[in-house]
C-alpha cells in the first residue's frame, strides 16, 4: 500500500500539473493565434515537430517532474540511508535543477537553442528585440518561427514547476513518511 500510494500520488500530481500547464498556456494573450497547426508545417521533418509553445511547456514541466521524482523516492526510511548521504544523487539533482531553470529563465542563447526551447530563427529573434544571434540556428518548422516565452511568463512558469516539485515533496515526505 505504501509503494502504491507513493507511486499513484506522484502520478496524480504530475498529471494534473501537465494538464494545467497546457490549459494555462492557452489562456495567455500572447499565445492567441500562435497555437500549433500541423497543417502548416513540413511533417517530413518529424524531429522538428516540437518547434512550438505547447511542446516547450510540456517538456519543461516534465523534465522537472522526472528529476524531482528521482529525488523524492530517495528520502530514506527504515531500510535506506537518507538522501543527504547520497552525494551523487544530490550532485545530479543540482545539475538538472540549474540546467532546466536556465532553459526556462534565460533569454535565447546558444545552449537553449540546442534544445530548441526559448529560441527561434535569427530573423524572428531580431524581430522580438533580441540582438542578432551569432550562432547557427536552423529554421523553425512552424509559421511562428520561435517559441520564446515572455519574461514574465518564464518566471511564472518557473514558480509553477517549483510548486509541482514542492507538492510532490510534501506528499512523499510529510504525508507518506511522516503521517503514514
Amino acid at each position: 500500500p505504501y509503494t502504491l500510494a507513493s507511486l499513484l500520488g506522484v502520478i496524480f500530481v504530475n498529471f494534473w500539473f501537465i494538464v494545467s500547464s497546457v490549459i494555462w498556456l492557452f489562456q495567455q494573450d500572447w499565445f492567441v493565434c500562435n497555437e500549433f497547426d500541423s497543417s502548416s508545417i513540413d511533417t517530413a521533418k518529424w524531429w522538428l515537430i516540437g518547434d512550438n509553445y505547447e511542446a516547450a511547456i510540456i517538456t519543461l514541466v516534465a523534465i522537472f517532474q522526472f528529476f524531482n521524482s528521482a529525488a523524492i523516492v530517495n528520502f530514506g526510511s527504515v531500510f535506506r540511508r537518507s538522501w543527504r548521504r547520497n552525494y551523487i544523487l544530490v550532485f545530479f539533482y543540482c545539475c538538472f535543477f540549474v540546467h532546466t531553470s536556465f532553459l526556462i529563465l534565460a533569454d535565447p542563447n546558444p545552449y537553449s537553442c540546442i534544445f530548441r526551447i526559448n529560441c527561434g530563427t535569427k530573423s524572428k529573434l531580431v524581430e522580438l528585440g533580441y540582438p542578432e544571434p551569432n550562432w547557427d540556428i536552423p529554421d523553425y518548422n512552424s509559421p511562428v518561427g520561435h517559441n520564446v516565452f515572455p519574461k514574465s511568463f518564464r518566471w511564472q512558469l518557473w514558480g509553477f514547476v517549483l510548486a509541482n516539485c514542492l507538492i510532490n515533496v510534501l506528499w512523499e515526505r510529510v504525508v507518506l513518511l511522516w503521517f503514514l
